[in-house]
């Protein structure tokens, strides 16, 4: 009578896999090359540019699942599949990894098409953006606040420009985009470069008191803390005229009438502005020059 010798773990695992090759492929097998081929065809689709980041880390996250699934079946009805699907484990973490890093560039690409270069905040578009979505707040809530919104321009910048230059007129409206904001009242107060030498401010709701004295305190801070910025730039330099350099605010403010587009407050707001500086330059006696 001969001896029966143990079989060995390899040799075991060489008899099943030929047992299930000689059946036909298991469920298993199938899943696998079904789940192989979906990442395939989104990692494709996601370098075509057909599926967004988001998109993709979202099937990438599916797959994923199914292959946890699939891990947890084969430990009891296919180890032969294990490393397959370790493999594909390490394909769909690469993935999610390339992903990321994308999503990572895209956000920082669109936040600097959101930003003026110059003075850090945000531009036009994301103005316009923001005071979009508060109108339509207003709107879809019908509530009592209407957003108030102000435009800024630095009266007498362009004299700054051609007597000190233009890389202090630059350094100006860096200054004015540091000390403006920490002009507001609130963090919720929204301020943006529009171009040039103009500013816009979507403001919170005051809570309390006449906005008239609201409008004057904000006018007078926004002075005061732009004056005090730039006063070393400009210190012994003369206009034209030969009179002292400095730079005024010149600011107008609306509130939105619960019917108007964003445009038509904008340009309310604007001609309050230009209103101002006439009144101030009449007032000081300065020729028009803007």
């Amino acid at each position: 009578m001969r001896m029966q010798v143990p079989e060995s773990l390899y040799v075991r695992q060489r008899k099943e896999k030929r047992i299930v090759e000689s059946a036909g492929p298991s469920p298993i097998d199938r899943l696998l090359v079904l789940t192989s081929t979906e990442l395939t065809r989104s990692i494709n689709q996601f370098e075509i540019g057909n599926l967004t980041v988001e998109d993709f880390l979202r099937e990438v996250h599916r797959i994923r699942n199914n292959l946890i699934f699939l891990a947890r079946r084969a430990a009891f009805e296919n180890k032969t599949a294990a490393e397959e699907i370790a493999a594909l484990e390490a394909r769909t973490i690469q993935a999610e990894n390339r992903a990321d890093a994308e999503k990572v560039r895209a956000d920082a690409a669109e936040e600097e098409s959101r930003t003026d270069l110059l003075t850090g905040l945000p531009n036009r578009a994301a103005f316009y953006e923001r005071l979009q979505s508060e109108i339509d707040r207003t709107r879809r809530r019908q509530t009592p606040f209407h957003p108030r919104v102000a435009v800024l321009d630095l009266g007498e910048f362009k004299s700054a420009n051609d007597v000190a230059g233009h890389l202090t007129g630059d350094e100006i409206l860096r200054l004015a985009g540091t000390v403006f904001p920490l002009s507001l009242f609130r963090a919720t107060d929204y301020i943006a470069r529009l171009g040039g030498d103009e500013f816009g401010i979507i403001l919170s709701d005051p809570d309390s008191g006449d906005p008239e004295d609201f409008e004057t305190i904000l006018r007078e801070r926004l002075n005061k803390n732009l004056a005090e910025a730039i006063e070393p730039l400009l210190q012994g330099m003369r206009d034209k005229n030969g009179a002292p350099l400095r730079i005024a605010v010149d600011i107008g403010f609306a509130v939105y009438n619960g019917e108007e587009s964003k445009e038509e407050l904008m340009h309310r707001a604007d001609a309050e502005m230009f209103e101002t500086k006439r009144q101030r330059k009449e007032k000081e006696g300065i020729a028009q020059r803007e």
